[in-house]
């Protein structure tokens, strides 16, 4: 990579390149994929999608891997393998959707440039937003459940199109793949086939709290809120005045304060895909 002019990822940097080696370790956890694949701070995940990106396995190889396998666990994974062949097809059968909404196609974005840079460079002031993207730019690598939470932050909140972070996910993601991604994004924006209804949009404040309830996963990538307690990481607009001198924390300066407001612009979303479903 080094020859070729590029610096390699962090995540390439610190996995062992062997698919084999990185299957079988998996499968000795497989068991409780299904409890524990939404959590981020826990290594829970396959980390096959790389692999799979450059033909290193194939998806065959994977489901063969799990026929000795039983439990809710092996069905959880074999589903999400089935959801990325799934993706693949319908981008091979419907070659528009690579740059066309497959819905709500009338919708107006409004592609705000300062919000969309805030968003990349992980300083929306959203804490697990802003782990999320950090991540990525460091490693060139997001767990599954927060690329769906900044997918939807920026797509329902900040009314970016999906285009511009499907794009960006392809500059920046060492597992890209056009189908998935093209897939997932459709999906957190509505706008694309069996994606999430309209009206449904993560709250990334409940979604934090819910799996990253210790915030381990937003100190690691956050570390200028890891002098908090982790229920006021989540949600950094809660701090009073005297716990921030308490902790020597000034929100605003140590810490951004949120670049959009998550009700109202929550609420503006919903309104305009309902127009655009009407019309």
């Amino acid at each position: 990579m080094d020859e070729l002019g590029f610096e390699e990822a962090e995540e390439a940097k610190k996995r062992d390149v062997n698919p084999k080696k990185t299957l079988k370790d998996f499968l000795k956890r497989v068991d409780k994929y299904h409890e524990e694949r939404d959590f981020p701070a826990l290594d829970s995940t396959s980390h096959m999608s790389v692999y799979l990106r450059f033909g290193n396995v194939s998806i065959r190889e994977l489901v063969r891997s799990l026929k000795p396998i039983r439990g809710e666990g092996k069905q959880t994974w074999l589903s999400e393998l089935v959801w990325r062949d799934f993706y693949s097809g319908f981008l091979d059968t419907h070659n528009e959707v690579e740059t066309k909404s497959y819905k709500y196609s009338e919708v107006e974005w409004d592609n705000d440039p300062k919000l969309f840079k805030a968003w990349k460079e992980g300083k929306t002031g959203v804490p697990i937003v802003d782990a999320g993207m950090r991540q990525l730019n460091e490693t060139g690598w997001m767990h599954n459940r927060v690329r769906m939470i900044v997918g939807s932050y920026l797509t329902k909140i900040l009314q970016v199109d999906w285009r511009k972070g499907e794009k960006y996910f392809g500059e920046k993601l060492i597992d890209y793949d056009l189908a998935s991604n093209n897939g997932g994004w459709q999906w957190c924006s509505s706008t694309g086939t069996d994606a999430a209804p309209y009206f449904r949009i993560f709250n990334p404040y409940r979604q934090s709290e819910r799996f990253d309830k210790e915030a381990k996963y937003i100190k690691k990538f956050v570390p200028e809120l890891e002098k908090l307690p982790a229920k006021y990481i989540h949600e950094p607009l809660k701090i009073d005045s005297k716990l921030e001198e308490s902790h020597n924390f000034k929100h605003g300066k140590d810490y951004p304060k949120p670049v959009a407001d998550y009700k109202s612009n929550r609420e503006k979303s919903i309104k305009i895909f309902k127009e655009a479903s009407n019309g």
